[in-house]
């Protein structure tokens, strides 16, 4: 199993706009936690910065990360952003590529890289 601590950069895109930002993850064993900031643009609104703490685990090349604990920074309020459920597997670049579902059931795919 590897380890992916460490900062990764990540792009998401789902069904009506993107999010890019970074990611700084610790592990211990298979439990994985940490913090995400990233800027989610949608389509016809404004752009909003958001500071969320996320936990999971990592089984040999799957990984699963969930958001809580969330902050909007700018551009919004809490309200705004809607919590993610994160999985996917460490393909053989390296890089967690997988699929996001959020509370409201839009979903979508993200690209996450080391830095």
């Amino acid at each position: 199993m590897e380890n992916i601590s460490g900062f990764w950069h990540f792009k998401e895109e789902f069904e009506y706009g993107e999010k890019t930002g970074e990611a700084r993850i610790f592990q211990d064993g298979t439990s994985i936690a940490g913090t995400m900031i990233f800027k989610e643009i949608c389509e016809n609104e404004i752009p909003i910065i958001v500071r969320t703490t996320i936990a999971g685990y990592v089984d040999e090349n799957k990984v699963v990360l969930n958001d809580f604990n969330h902050t909007v920074l700018s551009g919004g309020s809490d309200c705004d952003y809607l919590p993610e459920k994160r999985e996917g597997v460490i393909n053989f670049s390296g890089q967690i590529v997988g699929s996001v579902i959020d509370s409201d059931s839009v979903g979508g795919v993200f690209v996450m890289n080391r830095i």
